[in-house]
């Protein structure tokens, strides 16, 4: 009624505009315009409405906004969503000075499942463990998968590190609890990288990084476990890159040659 007495006090005509109806318990989607009737006089004395219902419209734009921000297996959100929500979450501990961390979850041995039971049971137990992990991250936290068997988890308004170590030690014992699938019971286990925020990163990107050098620091410790991201995992991954880009120049140039090559009797330890 306040856009019709609009209309009828100005005779402007208010076009292209969104309107929602609620008829037996269903919510509509109109798109509608509104324009003055006019007399001989060129007075306003009423309006005339006319409405075309996109209701299907704008569900198919929902679904689609929201399959290009979520993973279509689990539900959860993806690798471009996180980003948003991750950039979110550095903002406003920045701003609040409370703790935050991002955690990279990583399934162990996941290849071993599908190679021996299939991608379905795999793509099952994806979902489980998808549903899992939401059991254990609060109202301040988000989940997302942004690989293949490979889960990002933001946590806010921490206390300390001790409130983050307790948060993964339960993520590591619900995801190691048996899982059945098929009639048949499964087991996997998780290791999972820490990156504080925002003391070791201020980026998306960046945090992602360092969250998977400690991940694969957890993975090489043993697996089923996590761990902090310390500056040392950084300065090793950069030399170990350096290392690797100066023997690809050693190749290429015919830089490495043999200078001497040991004959050992195995059984005695004797150079022969």
């Amino acid at each position: 009624m306040e856009l019709n007495n609009v209309i009828l006090d100005t005779g402007v005509t208010i076009p292209n505009f969104e309107e929602k109806f609620v008829s037996k318990g269903v919510e509509l989607i109109f798109q509608c315009n509104k324009s003055p009737l006019l007399n001989q006089d060129n007075q306003a004395i009423g309006v005339l409405t006319t409405g075309l219902d996109i209701t299907a419209r704008k569900f198919a734009e929902q679904h689609r906004t929201h399959l290009a921000l979520h993973d279509i297996l689990t539900g959860l959100p993806n690798r471009t969503l996180l980003t948003q929500w991750l950039g979110t979450a550095i903002d406003n501990s920045i701003s609040s000075k409370r703790g935050a961390a991002m955690l990279l979850l990583d399934l162990d041995r996941f290849k071993v499942i599908n190679d021996t039971r299939g991608h379905q049971t795999g793509d099952v137990l994806l979902r489980q463990v998808a549903e899992r992990i939401m059991a254990v991250v609060d109202s301040d936290g988000f989940a997302a998968r942004i690989g293949g068997d490979e889960f990002a988890i933001v946590l806010q308004n921490l206390d300390d590190a001790g409130s983050i170590s307790a948060i993964c030690t339960r993520l590591l014992a619900i995801i190691g609890e048996p899982y059945t699938i098929g009639g048949v019971e499964q087991l996997i286990s998780a290791s999972i990288g820490v990156a504080l925020i925002p003391e070791d990163g201020s980026s998306p990107a960046e945090l992602l990084r360092l969250a998977d050098l400690a991940m694969y620091e957890a993975k090489s410790s043993g697996r089923n476990c996590f761990c902090f991201f310390s500056p040392k995992m950084n300065h090793i991954a950069q030399m170990n890159a350096r290392i690797e880009a100066d023997l690809r120049d050693a190749l290429n140039n015919d830089q490495l040659f043999l200078e001497y090559q040991p004959i050992v009797d195995t059984h005695t330890g004797d150079y022969v």
